[in-house]
């Protein structure tokens, strides 16, 4: 998969050393987290300009969240990133802009209230 992407595995093992022992595996020997941890690290460092990502924080521990979330403050300087995800306050945290699909419309989430009056939210 590295040479696929064309990426360094040092780059890999820099951000996520737990990483280094899983790279000569198969994907099938590897548990579900971190494959689908190589697998948010494969897009966010591909060479696209504009990567998308859909949920990737789904079967990541907390930890890897955090670690996921500084990498992509840090990439996203050099490049754009589309990401769905439910987890509103991970992706607030990183976010230039946060839009929300709802009733066959797409909103721009300028404040916490509009999650609740779309029904995005329950309460605060």
């Amino acid at each position: 998969a590295l040479k696929l992407y064309n990426i360094d595995a040092e780059i890999i093992t820099t951000r996520c050393p737990g990483l280094v022992q899983q790279l000569d595996k198969h994907p099938s020997a590897v548990s579900g987290g971190q494959r689908r941890l190589f697998e948010v690290l494969l897009v966010i460092y591909s060479s696209s300009p504009i990567c998308i990502l859909d949920e990737p924080f789904s079967g990541l521990e907390p930890l890897q969240v955090e670690m996921v979330l500084q990498i992509l403050q840090e990439e996203k300087k050099h490049k754009g990133f589309i990401i769905t995800d439910h987890l509103h306050r991970s992706i607030r945290s990183i976010a230039d802009d946060l839009y929300v699909l709802a009733n066959a419309t797409t909103y721009k989430i300028v404040n916490d209230e509009q999650l609740l009056e779309l029904g995005y939210l329950a309460n605060l």
